[in-house]
């Protein structure tokens, strides 16, 4: 039985393999457990390498998925554990590569262009995932549900989270930069 505290963590990993992810550009890091990193005594060497999305891949797909739910209809619910992607988000635009993330303007593009022929959702709005029409904020309705499903991810941090006021905070400035770019787009 699961203390409480972590009620919002589902019992389950899932794994996604298949043709219908586009994973580039991809990077190599080192990793070290934390258990490592408590005991270095007795972990000297320990250490692995892991392949994972580059920062401008992970955000484009974050920022599209947040942009396509500013457009679902209020008569159609908002998905489950969903808050995170917002968190997610905020926490991305702290990255001191941010502003060249953004500018990243190809890649957007891509991520754009592959969910739409993948994913395809006619109501995410891709057509407006370009600066000048870009939504990262989601619309007032949304914000009860989106801060109470907040307030029940909030046990899965280490540390104290941001404040769901703080995400908006980042993401309105974020929604704000992205808008202001004068950026041709190439969506079909």
């Amino acid at each position: 039985m699961l203390p409480t505290g972590f009620a919002y963590i589902k019992r389950s990993v899932k794994l996604e393999f298949g043709s219908l992810t586009d994973q580039q550009p991809i990077g190599r890091y080192p990793i070290r457990p934390w258990i490592a990193e408590v005991f270095p005594e007795a972990f000297p060497n320990w250490q692995c390498e892991i392949i994972a999305l580059e920062i401008e891949r992970t955000f484009w797909e974050k920022a599209t998925i947040l942009h396509a739910e500013y457009h679902r209809p209020l008569n159609k619910p908002m998905r489950d554990r969903f808050s995170r992607h917002y968190a997610d988000t905020a926490a991305l635009a702290n990255h001191s590569d941010i502003i060249e993330v953004i500018d990243h303007h190809t890649l957007r593009d891509k991520v754009v262009l592959w969910k739409n022929l993948f994913f395809r959702d006619s109501l995410a709005n891709y057509a407006q995932a370009k600066p000048g029409t870009f939504h990262l904020v989601p619309r007032a309705e949304r914000l009860p549900e989106l801060q109470r499903d907040y307030q029940l991810m909030r046990d899965m941090y280490l540390n104290e989270p941001s404040s769901f006021n703080d995400i908006l905070h980042v993401l309105t400035n974020l929604e704000h930069r992205i808008n202001s770019r004068n950026v041709e787009f190439s969506y079909p």
